[in-house]
């Protein structure tokens, strides 16, 4: 593993001697710094993995939600040097991932129970106030409106990524009563979307669970 700063986001990144491109991680609200199983699972394949710190979580500078993380998240993928690249969004991870693949051409996003729209989630307010009471050292700094704050980023939304997102999705959907199915299926009318249906307790469970999707899917759009 390699750690280092790109700007002031911090990274952690891996790669094999002869990475046939690579994955970025995109974490959820924060509420681990590592995500090596996902990592050295990634590896393993051939693929080099990055996991950035969203601005003002962890180790990146700045606060919280106080810049778009699409356009941060982008400007780090403008420099990762395994092309082609496939983004891994996990929850709120989700919409980054779907920002920055509207914003520039990616090879694939692969999303495990996406947020689509911040508004189409149960009760986010909540869903943010849980991450930062329980995981509050991982922030240098929050936002008191962090749902409001991401509802002044228009790029965040769907209506202003479907025309521009021309890459395969690949979408774990399970029971996370925070996301509605429904708004996976609306999706599916709009982009390239292909659901997994998953019972799985984190991405590393579902990985193992539907390796051979995961792992067709990555040969399909790296190759």
């Amino acid at each position: 593993m390699q750690h280092g700063y790109h700007g002031d986001t911090y990274c952690t990144a891996a790669s094999p001697s002869d990475a046939s491109g690579s994955v970025v991680i995109l974490p959820d609200i924060p509420d681990t710094n590592t995500y090596e199983s996902v990592m050295h699972w990634v590896t393993q394949r051939g693929h080099a993995a990055y996991y950035p710190r969203y601005p003002g979580s962890m180790q990146s500078h700045g606060s919280f939600l106080a810049t778009n993380p699409g356009e941060v998240i982008t400007s780090f993928t403008d420099d990762v040097p395994d092309s082609p690249v496939v983004l891994l969004g996990i929850g709120f991870g989700s919409l980054v991932a779907l920002s920055v693949a509207a914003a520039k051409d990616v090879a694939g996003v692969i999303t495990y129970d996406p947020w689509w729209d911040v508004d189409l989630v149960d009760d986010a307010d909540e869903y943010f106030k849980t991450a930062f009471d329980h995981h509050y050292y991982l922030y240098r700094d929050k936002p008191d409106d962090p749902v409001q704050h991401l509802r002044s980023y228009e790029d965040l939304y769907p209506y202003s990524y479907v025309d521009e997102v021309t890459a395969p999705i690949l979408s774990f959907v399970g029971d996370n009563p925070t996301v509605p199915r429904g708004a996976t299926e609306e999706m599916q009318d709009l982009l390239d979307v292909r659901v997994v249906d998953h019972h799985a307790v984190s991405v590393e469970q579902a990985f193992i669970q539907h390796m051979d999707r995961v792992y067709s899917f990555l040969s399909d759009v790296t190759l």
